[in-house]
Protein backbone atom coordinates (compact mmCIF):
# COMPACT_ATOMS: atom_id res chain seq x y z
CA UNK A 1 0.00 0.00 0.00
CA UNK A 2 1.81 3.40 -0.90
CA UNK A 3 1.53 6.23 1.30
CA UNK A 4 -0.59 8.33 -0.95
CA UNK A 5 -3.72 5.37 -0.81
CA UNK A 6 -2.93 5.08 2.79
CA UNK A 7 -3.64 9.01 3.45
CA UNK A 8 -6.83 8.81 1.85
CA UNK A 9 -8.47 6.18 3.30
CA UNK A 10 -9.12 8.00 6.38
CA UNK A 11 -10.47 10.76 4.43
CA UNK A 12 -14.18 11.71 3.58
CA UNK A 13 -14.71 10.09 0.23
CA UNK A 14 -16.54 12.82 -1.12
CA UNK A 15 -14.10 15.55 -0.57
CA UNK A 16 -11.91 16.34 -3.40
CA UNK A 17 -8.81 18.19 -2.62
CA UNK A 18 -7.34 21.05 -5.10
CA UNK A 19 -4.81 19.00 -6.15
CA UNK A 20 -7.18 16.51 -7.43
CA UNK A 21 -9.81 19.16 -8.90
CA UNK A 22 -8.65 20.39 -12.90
CA UNK A 23 -6.73 23.13 -13.20
CA UNK A 24 -9.67 24.33 -15.50
CA UNK A 25 -12.37 23.91 -12.04
CA UNK A 26 -10.06 25.91 -10.07
CA UNK A 27 -9.74 28.84 -12.38
CA UNK A 28 -13.76 28.74 -12.35
CA UNK A 29 -14.12 28.81 -8.70
CA UNK A 30 -11.47 32.22 -8.77
CA UNK A 31 -13.27 34.05 -11.35
CA UNK A 32 -16.93 33.00 -9.43
CA UNK A 33 -15.24 34.32 -5.94
CA UNK A 34 -14.20 37.48 -8.28
CA UNK A 35 -17.58 38.40 -9.72
CA UNK A 36 -19.49 38.29 -6.25
CA UNK A 37 -17.47 40.57 -4.62
CA UNK A 38 -17.71 43.02 -7.86
CA UNK A 39 -21.17 42.21 -7.46
CA UNK A 40 -21.77 43.34 -4.01
CA UNK A 41 -19.61 46.37 -4.36
CA UNK A 42 -21.36 47.20 -7.89
CA UNK A 43 -24.70 46.69 -6.04
CA UNK A 44 -24.03 50.49 -4.16
CA UNK A 45 -26.27 53.21 -5.30
CA UNK A 46 -23.13 55.17 -7.39
CA UNK A 47 -25.34 58.13 -8.35
CA UNK A 48 -23.46 60.03 -5.11
CA UNK A 49 -26.62 59.66 -2.84
CA UNK A 50 -25.51 57.57 0.48
CA UNK A 51 -25.59 54.21 0.43
CA UNK A 52 -28.60 52.56 2.37
CA UNK A 53 -27.57 51.27 5.87
CA UNK A 54 -27.21 47.86 6.47
CA UNK A 55 -30.04 46.49 8.66
CA UNK A 56 -27.35 46.49 12.21
CA UNK A 57 -27.09 49.85 12.08
CA UNK A 58 -31.02 50.31 12.26
CA UNK A 59 -32.27 52.47 14.96
CA UNK A 60 -33.18 50.34 18.49
CA UNK A 61 -34.61 52.45 21.27
CA UNK A 62 -32.53 52.23 24.64
CA UNK A 63 -33.24 49.98 27.59
CA UNK A 64 -32.18 50.99 30.86
CA UNK A 65 -31.67 48.74 33.31
CA UNK A 66 -32.77 49.18 36.98
CA UNK A 67 -30.94 47.19 39.70
CA UNK A 68 -32.88 46.86 43.12
CA UNK A 69 -31.50 45.12 45.60
CA UNK A 70 -33.58 46.64 48.52
CA UNK A 71 -35.08 42.95 49.15
CA UNK A 72 -30.94 42.23 50.23
CA UNK A 73 -31.11 45.41 52.05
CA UNK A 74 -33.97 44.60 54.28
CA UNK A 75 -33.03 41.13 54.68
CA UNK A 76 -29.76 42.49 56.43
CA UNK A 77 -31.25 45.21 58.09
CA UNK A 78 -33.37 42.89 59.98
CA UNK A 79 -30.52 40.57 60.70
CA UNK A 80 -28.38 43.11 62.37
CA UNK A 81 -31.93 44.52 64.33
CA UNK A 82 -32.17 40.79 65.53
CA UNK A 83 -28.97 40.58 66.60
CA UNK A 84 -28.82 44.04 68.03
CA UNK A 85 -31.89 42.37 70.60
CA UNK A 86 -30.39 39.22 71.50
CA UNK A 87 -27.10 40.74 72.61
CA UNK A 88 -29.61 42.74 74.53
CA UNK A 89 -31.83 39.73 75.77
CA UNK A 90 -28.52 38.20 76.88
CA UNK A 91 -26.80 41.37 78.71
CA UNK A 92 -29.64 41.01 80.53
CA UNK A 93 -30.51 37.85 81.21
CA UNK A 94 -29.76 35.73 84.41
CA UNK A 95 -31.03 32.37 84.08
CA UNK A 96 -27.99 30.64 82.44
CA UNK A 97 -29.98 27.90 80.82
CA UNK A 98 -32.22 30.63 78.62
CA UNK A 99 -28.40 32.47 78.12
CA UNK A 100 -27.02 29.69 76.32
CA UNK A 101 -29.94 29.24 74.15
CA UNK A 102 -29.66 32.95 73.58
CA UNK A 103 -25.86 32.65 72.81
CA UNK A 104 -26.86 29.86 70.04
CA UNK A 105 -29.35 31.66 68.26
CA UNK A 106 -27.27 34.78 68.76
CA UNK A 107 -24.16 32.41 66.79
CA UNK A 108 -26.82 31.42 64.66
CA UNK A 109 -27.49 35.01 63.40
CA UNK A 110 -24.40 36.16 63.57
CA UNK A 111 -23.27 32.80 60.88
CA UNK A 112 -26.38 34.42 58.64
CA UNK A 113 -25.04 37.58 58.60
CA UNK A 114 -21.57 37.36 57.39
CA UNK A 115 -22.97 34.69 54.61
CA UNK A 116 -25.37 37.72 53.41
CA UNK A 117 -23.65 41.26 54.48
CA UNK A 118 -21.45 40.65 51.52
CA UNK A 119 -20.89 41.98 47.76
CA UNK A 120 -21.11 38.91 46.33
CA UNK A 121 -24.47 38.02 48.01
CA UNK A 122 -25.99 41.40 47.09
CA UNK A 123 -25.01 40.49 43.09
CA UNK A 124 -26.55 36.94 43.47
CA UNK A 125 -29.97 38.24 44.86
CA UNK A 126 -30.22 41.55 42.81
CA UNK A 127 -33.33 42.20 41.07
CA UNK A 128 -32.84 43.76 37.51
CA UNK A 129 -35.83 45.60 35.83
CA UNK A 130 -35.60 46.38 32.01
CA UNK A 131 -37.69 49.62 30.77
Amino acid sequence: MNPVSNMTAHTNPNTISNAEKAPAAIANEKELSASRIKDATNSEDTSGSRPAKPVMDEYIPEEKCTADTSAVDREIKKLRETQAELKRQLNSETDERKAKELEQKLAQIESELHQKDNEAYRRQHTKYSFS
